[in-house]
């Protein structure tokens, strides 16, 4: 098991809080043939010192300064590029990888050669580091190829994937804020590679009142409804009503075509795992609250899943 090299790739930019927690969780692996590849792109607090201390410690831990600021894109590509090993593991400067999460990922994707891609689910911490929630995310490959007609299904920090995989499919600047939706995409949709969830949360993923996916919200929204030009993910006849409801919630869209679609939707969705759904039905609650009347809204609350739906939404869930 521990015989296959794994590369683990750790983007840091001013991460000096927590950056030491992020990597010493992956220093504490119980899986050991690791390389950890930690790409400083120009901090300006304390975080290469930080990281420099750690690389004393750990003979695996490798340092890349990037001459200028790179960003996200470029920095993982750059990485990617430059990873030896058999599978490469994403991580984030400022999450939290458990104890056996490598050792885990490994024994499926080496048990498992027709996948190529491997994430898990996670716990959700705050600020502080306490735990706030936890993720249900998708886990066969049937089920993530369905739901990222909808939402991104793998959390990014949290992914493995085969080398030769990922070094021929690097991220594009094209959609920026949604780089990693469009490679799950890509992959599956074009590079026809098969992905998995391990059910088990082997993560601790952190959430923040400042997250870039809030900051940049309206950017993500734009580049993942490019990402049905770019590939055939849905019937071409549905795409602009799919973007629209989904994603763009644009009222000057709404039409009689799109109401169609909208109650097609519904149906098809109340028929799957809830748990998969909920993100859904809730994006399509709101594109109804935003662009429709109220008394339509209530035509698809009044129904069982709706009404857990709703629930689930005036909670904060």
């Amino acid at each position: 098991m521990n015989s296959s090299l794994v590369s683990v790739i750790i983007p840091c930019y001013n991460a000096s809080k927590y950056v030491e927690k992020a990597v010493r969780s992956i220093m504490e692996q119980t899986y050991n043939n690791l390389e950890i590849l930690v790409a400083n792109d120009c901090s300006t607090d304390n975080t290469l010192e930080i990281l420099e201390l750690l690389s004393k410690e750990d003979s695996r831990i490798k340092i890349i300064n990037n001459d200028q600021n790179l960003k996200i894109v470029k920095t993982l590509n750059k990485l990617i590029s430059i990873a030896n090993g058999k599978y490469i593991a994403r991580m984030d400067a400022d999450d939290i990888s458990l104890p056996d999460r490598i050792e885990k990922q490994v024994f499926f994707l080496e048990e498992n050669h027709e996948y190529a891609l491997c994430g898990t689910n996670a716990w959700h911490i705050n600020e502080s580091g306490n735990i706030i929630g936890k993720s249900n995310l998708p886990l066969t490959y049937e089920d993530n190829k369905f739901y990222l007609d909808y939402y991104s299904t793998f959390y990014h920090p949290t992914i493995m994937i085969r080398s030769d995989v990922y070094k021929n499919n690097l991220y594009s600047d094209d959609f920026l804020y949604a780089e990693d939706y469009e490679l799950w995409c890509r992959l599956i949709f074009k590079e026809k590679i098969k992905a998995a969830n391990l059910n088990e949360r082997l993560f601790k993923y952190r959430f923040f009142q400042t997250q870039s996916s809030s900051v940049h919200h309206q950017e993500q929204i734009t580049a993942s409804s490019k990402i049905f030009d770019s590939y055939e993910i849905i019937d071409k006849k549905d795409v602009h009503q799919h973007k629209n409801v989904f994603f763009m919630h644009d009222k000057k869209n709404v039409n009689e075509a799109e109401f169609a679609y909208i109650k097609k939707q519904y149906k098809e969705l109340c028929k799957k795992n809830f748990l998969y759904s909920y993100e859904c039905l809730h994006k399509l609650f709101y594109h109804v609250f935003m662009c429709y009347s109220k008394t339509v809204l209530l035509q698809f609350i009044l129904r069982p899943k709706g009404i857990i739906t709703f629930i689930k939404i005036l909670r904060g869930k």
